[in-house]
């Protein structure tokens, strides 16, 4: 991963984080955030992005930003009926590694 996104601390580069005390998710400020200033993306480029969340609210965030999306079974997607809202669903985080391109 190049990226992971945290609440409450501030986002720099190779360290975990965000500005998420200034807007919480589901508000997609804060993957816009990762895309423009973590990586030197346009928010349009976030269809590139891969968002792995464990969180209805955070799969929501990652949607707004126009990010592609994967949820956890092991966090609250289901339970809030947020389901839809991922692209795929995976077990855990193991078994995200068929999403990921080594080539």
């Amino acid at each position: 991963y190049d990226c992971i996104l945290t609440a409450g601390t501030l986002l720099e580069k190779g360290v975990a984080g965000t500005l998420g005390e200034l807007e919480a998710k589901p508000h997609p400020w804060m993957y816009a955030e990762a895309l423009v200033n973590g990586f030197g993306m346009t928010v349009p480029e976030g269809k590139y992005v891969l968002a792995i969340e464990d969180s209805s609210s955070g799969i929501c965030s990652a949607r707004l930003a126009g990010l592609c999306t994967i949820g956890l079974e092991q966090g609250n997607i289901r339970h809030n009926d947020a389901q839809w809202l991922c692209h795929e669903m995976a077990a855990d985080f193991n078994s995200l590694m068929k999403y990921v391109n080594l080539g």
